[in-house]
């Protein structure tokens, strides 16, 4: 019987900064004292909700630990805004909110940090009797409208003790905890390390979107165990995934789920010596988390057209219906707080038929993915044809997925070319109202990557601020309509221009590539917050791990490097054969600018993060967090005031 999430001796954490460094290691009795702690607020409640509005962390983890021993039920959000909160709040029904801002009489005390729990109306979820309930989430939409899940244990347990045996976790293993906690994945995540006793490392969301700082940590803390998108993985440097899929590598289990197995792109990296166990998963929301598993070995990846889903896991069903559209059941939930359903569709087509003749969309994707300079595509089905989209970058959605009814929805969309006083129109089919809803962030009106993405796509020709990224502005915590609206020639009134008519037009595959490639690449350690300076053809930066190096700028040849006591976060400054730059270990340094050899250096008082500014040749002013300003003489090694 599954009915509750145990914690495993041995279960630890390993917590990492924005910049992939490690800040602490958390045991297992630390661990479960935070979350009894988080329990012993919450007793007076049971089988109730609690949103959680948490950073990832191990304070996050601890509370999510706390509402199971309680005998509660969590949800988790990504919103920080206080009044996005309490609305969100309010959709789910929460009957407690757990924050580290939102201020409450009723507070614990985590790893020296204070958690805040506001309590509502008890709101008592509905039990189907079999098991008690585990987690609510809330789908994406792309297998139809947006729907509550609530999980029970019986939905999500057998998915962790089947992988858990399957892959043969153990103590030894560190799972990456990566996916973002509004997705379902995330909790396979988490529950695999509490159930197996093993490492979880935190990745925090800021390192997640970062894609060569994401690929750094999975190799300097020896991730075993990895589950990831196509989308997400196709986004990792070259060099981070041949070392992931190398003879060498610490990865056991590679899981890619969420698309269209990547078998083009992967056959790139993966050797006849590579020992990871690479495997396809499927599965949805509605039937927590995975259904199935299909390994992938390397005469697979090799002679194979495609990768099928493979067989099912523990205590879970399918069928076909009549339409050939995939039926999952088995380990169900509880959708939109009925339990009447017991086979979840899933939107996916097993076969089509268009114009008489059986086709498997999977395969006609696979095979234009496969053709050069196309780096991702997705088929639809419309009416008698098939809708072909090309991408040199992927969209996603938040869930890091491509999401089909809505490219569906930009190819219906396309025939119009959008004006400013289009505008309200074009926000209301978003359902966001621009008078009404001026003061509210786009993030806690619901939206996604994806519809930032569209958004981007109808309104970008409108904005006059120069450099500004509409989609970054919409995901972010203070992205407002009114910001928006802000940032849009909304003074100027123009036309609206409707096509008529749609012109068949047949591109090469060249037509997609973008117009530029890759060269070279230098890995820097760190991260890397200067701007590239270059001087006679060779580009001179610094980064966080303290490395500064100077590299040909025709093909990437170091001509020379230097590692200095601590981070480089400002650009340098060359002039008259020199080159100065600040360090946080307080120095200002002066390197010539042909060997790298040290000419001079000086000492301030605090950090340097800005950059020196030459006034002739032996002179230079400079600055520190010390509040100086300085100019220094650095042929004779003296500071003039």
């Amino acid at each position: 019987m599954y009915d509750s999430l145990v914690v495993s001796t041995g279960f630890k954490i390993i917590e990492i900064d924005d910049a992939g460094e490690k800040i602490r290691l958390y045991n297992y009795c630390e661990i479960c004292n935070a979350a009894d702690a988080v329990a012993q607020v919450l007793s007076s409640l049971e089988n109730s909700l609690v949103l959680v509005a948490v950073p990832k962390s191990s304070i996050f983890v601890s509370v999510i630990i706390g509402i199971l021993k309680s005998n509660n039920v969590f949800a988790c959000t990504l919103t920080s805004n206080t009044d996005s909160l309490l609305k969100e709040r309010e959709q789910y029904k929460a009957s407690c909110l757990v924050s580290l801002s939102i201020g409450s009489d009723t507070y614990a005390s985590i790893y020296n940090s204070t958690v805040f729990f506001t309590f509502f109306v008890d709101d008592k979820l509905p039990n189907v009797g079999i098991s008690k309930n585990c987690y609510v989430v809330h789908t994406s939409g792309t297998t139809g409208k947006q729907k509550e899940v609530i999980v029970p244990y019986t939905a999500i347990m057998p998915n962790i003790v089947d992988f858990s045996e399957r892959f043969s976790l153990s103590l030894s293993d560190i799972i990456a905890y990566g996916t973002a906690v509004t997705f379902d994945p995330s909790v396979v995540e988490l529950f695999l390390a509490v159930h197996v006793g093993c490492a979880l490392l935190i990745i925090p969301e800021v390192v997640r979107v970062r894609p060569s700082v994401y690929g750094r940590v999975l190799l300097n803390y020896a991730v075993t165990f990895l589950q990831t998108t196509p989308s997400v993985l196709k986004l990792l440097p070259s060099v981070v995934l041949s070392e992931l899929l190398s003879a060498t590598s610490s990865l056991r289990v590679l899981l890619v789920g969420g698309e269209a197995f990547p078998l083009s792109f992967l056959r790139k990296y993966f050797t006849l010596h590579c020992k990871t166990t690479v495997c396809n998963v499927y599965g949805l929301t509605e039937v927590s988390c995975w259904a199935s598993v299909r390994k992938v070995d390397y005469e697979t990846l090799i002679q194979s057209g495609e990768v099928d889903i493979g067989n099912l896991i523990r205590e879970t069903a399918w069928k076909i219906s009549p339409s050939n559209e995939l039926m999952i059941g088995g380990r169900r939930c509880i959708i939109d707080r009925s339990y009447e359903q017991q086979w979840v569709a899933t939107g996916d087509l097993v076969k089509i038929k268009v114009n008489g003749i059986r086709l498997n969309l999977n395969e006609i994707e696979a095979k234009v993915a496969s053709l050069d300079g196309v780096d991702s595509c997705a088929v639809l089905n419309y009416k008698e044809g098939l809708i072909l989209f090309l991408k040199s970058g992927q969209l996603q959605s938040m869930g890091s997925k491509v999401d089909r009814r809505a490219l569906f929805e930009i190819f219906k969309k396309s025939k119009s070319a959008i004006a400013v006083n289009d505008i309200p129109e074009i926000f209301a089919s978003f359902g966001v109202d621009v008078a009404k809803d001026k003061h509210e962030t786009f993030v806690s009106l619901g939206f996604t990557s994806f519809m930032a993405t569209e958004l981007m796509l109808q309104i970008e020709h409108l904005v006059v601020k120069p450099g500004f990224s509409i989609v970054q502005y919409v995901l972010s915590d203070d992205g407002t309509v009114e910001g928006l609206l802000s940032a849009l020639n909304c003074l100027h009134q123009t036309s609206v221009i409707t096509c008529n008519t749609v012109t068949e037009e047949h591109l090469s595959v060249l037509d997609y590539v973008s117009q530029s490639t890759l060269c070279w690449d230098y890995y820097m350690e760190k991260c890397i917050d200067a701007t590239p300076v270059v001087s006679k053809n060779f580009v001179i930066i610094g980064s966080h791990s303290g490395l500064l190096i100077s590299v040909a700028v025709e093909d990437g040849t170091l001509r020379w490097k230097r590692r200095f006591g601590d981070r480089i976060e400002g650009s340098v400054a060359v002039k008259y054969g020199t080159v100065a730059v600040g360090c946080y270990d307080h120095y200002v340094y002066f390197l010539d600018e042909d060997t790298g050899n040290m000419v001079w250096k000086f000492e301030t008082e605090e950090i340097v993060k800005s950059t020196a500014e030459f006034i002739s040749d032996g002179k230079c002013i400079v600055t520190s967090h010390d509040k100086y300003i300085r100019l220094l003489d650095y042929k004779v090694s003296v500071a003039e005031f």
